[in-house]
């Protein structure tokens, strides 16, 4: 923000796989950190909320919760790694705390048994991001499209959304 023209109410966040787990653990990490952007997309998330690691670090779901952080997790359907569970858990704790409601994106196997989703995991059950990332992906809005359309007042942290 020093160094560049940056519209401080349009900082949006996201990563893949670990940097996912990087975005959720900043932005869970204080209210006040949350406050900082308008909106995260974490696909293919590892990180675990209430692991030993995430308690002791005081990263919460509260947190983005309390700070009415728009996020959008994408996970694919089998993942051995980062089960559907990792997402689901922080969209609870963010719920309960009175945020806005997350949006999970459930991309189907492989093998095409997920019969909730018409979108294939891209090349291996961890791989996300090829959705996530693509500006023609079949559920709109696309992440570019979803992201532009939440600001946060930088002066008092409130969170718009365009209509």
């Amino acid at each position: 923000i020093k160094n560049y023209r940056v519209d401080s109410n349009r900082i949006y966040l996201t990563g893949m796989s670990s940097g996912a787990n990087m975005v959720i653990e900043y932005a869970g990490s204080s209210v006040e950190r949350a406050k900082r952007v308008a909106a995260i997309s974490v696909p293919a998330l590892c990180s675990v909320p209430d692991t030993v690691t995430n308690i002791e670090r005081g990263i919460k779901p509260a947190h983005i919760g309390q700070a009415n952080l728009p996020v959008w997790f994408m996970q694919c359907e089998g993942d051995p790694n980062c089960g559907l569970r990792i997402p689901q858990g922080w969209a609870n704790g963010i719920e309960q705390a009175g945020g806005v409601a997350p949006r999970l994106t459930v991309l189907d196997t492989l093998d095409g048994t997920n019969a909730s989703s018409a979108v294939l995991c891209a090349g291996w059950r961890h791989d996300t991001w090829f959705r996530m990332y693509d500006p023609n992906f079949a559920e709109t809005p696309n992440m570019y499209d979803w992201f532009i359309q939440y600001t946060r007042d930088s002066a008092d942290t409130s969170i718009s959304k365009l209509k």
